[in-house]
C-alpha cells in the first residue's frame, strides 16, 4: 500500500478567476517541492491546460489526474476526473457540444489562457466558461462513470454552485463517488451535520485553488492506495482492503 498527499481540485489561468500565476508548469513545480504527489487541473468547463500538467508531472515525478470542474444545468459545480487523457477529451466533446455559446467578456470576468508545458502563451480561450452546460447533474455523473471517471460534488457547505444549494440533497441514484469541503467548513468533518444531505458520501476537503497561495495553504487528502487510478481511488473511497481517504490534510510547506 502506497500514500498519497492529494489535491483534486486546482484551477490554472485557463480559468477567468484565477491568477496568471496559476500555470500547470507552476502548480507542478511548487506541488513537488510540497509533498503532494497527486493532483488534478479543474479548470471551469474545459481542460485546454491538462497535457501541460501531466508533461510537468512527467518533469517532476508528480502523479496529474485530467480532470474539469463542470457547472451542470442546475447550477452546481461537479469535479470530474479520469486518469487518462483519452477519456477525459471524450468527455470534454459533450460538454463542448453542451456549452452556452456565449463569448468571454475578458474585461468583466477575466482573461482564459492556455499555455504549453514551459509556461509560454498557446491561445486565449474565447467562450464564456463561468456558465452551466445544458446537462444535467446525473447526466454528467453517468457519462463520466461509463467512461471511466469520478464525480464529485463541488463545495456542498457554500451557498453557491453547490448541488445542495440546487437540488437540497444528493439522493443514492445521483451518481456522486464524494462531497467535496470547502476550506471554510473543515468543522463538518468532525461534525458531519451534512452527512445525511449528501447521502453518506465520504468527505474530501481540496483546496479549489484559484491562487498560489490558496493551493499551497489549502486543504488536501492523503489516499491510500496500491497505484494512482480511477479505480483504486473508488475502491479507496470506500475503505475497501486498507484502502482509505483521509479528508483535512495539509502540505508541509517549503
Amino acid at each position: 500500500m502506497q500514500s498519497w498527499l492529494a489535491d483534486f481540485h486546482i484551477h490554472s489561468l485557463l480559468s477567468p478567476c484565477a491568477d496568471i500565476e496559476m500555470t500547470p508548469h507552476h502548480i507542478v513545480c511548487r506541488a513537488a517541492e510540497n509533498g503532494v504527489g497527486l493532483l488534478a487541473i479543474t479548470d471551469h468547463n474545459v481542460s485546454g491546460n491538462v497535457r501541460a500538467a501531466l508533461a510537468s508531472g512527467q518533469e517532476y515525478g508528480v502523479t496529474v489526474w485530467p480532470g474539469l470542474e463542470v457547472e451542470c444545468q442546475e447550477g452546481a459545480h461537479i469535479v470530474v476526473l479520469f486518469d487518462g487523457m483519452r477519456k477525459l477529451l471524450t468527455f470534454q466533446g459533450v460538454v463542448d457540444q453542451n456549452m452556452s455559446g456565449l463569448k468571454n467578456n475578458p474585461e468583466k470576468f477575466g482573461g482564459q489562457f492556455v499555455v504549453d508545458e514551459n509556461d509560454d502563451f498557446v491561445c486565449e480561450e474565447e467562450r464564456l466558461l463561468l456558465a452551466p452546460v445544458a446537462l444535467t447533474a446525473k447526466q454528467i455523473n453517468k457519462l463520466a462513470g461509463e467512461i471511466g471517471g469520478v464525480a464529485i460534488a463541488a463545495h456542498v457547505d457554500r451557498p453557491s454552485y453547490s448541488i445542495l444549494t440546487a437540488l437540497g440533497f444528493i439522493g443514492p441514484d445521483d451518481g456522486f463517488a464524494a462531497a467535496e469541503l470547502s476550506r471554510h467548513a473543515l468543522k463538518e468533518l468532525g461534525e458531519k451535520k451534512l452527512c445525511r444531505l449528501v447521502g453518506g458520501l465520504p468527505y474530501l476537503t481540496n483546496s479549489d485553488a484559484h491562487t498560489m497561495d490558496e493551493f499551497l495553504y489549502g486543504p488536501k487528502n492523503r489516499v491510500y492506495m496500491h497505484e494512482p487510478t480511477i479505480k483504486e481511488f473508488k475502491l479507496a473511497l470506500a475503505g475497501s482492503d486498507g484502502r482509505m481517504v483521509e479528508a483535512g490534510q495539509f502540505a508541509e510547506k517549503k
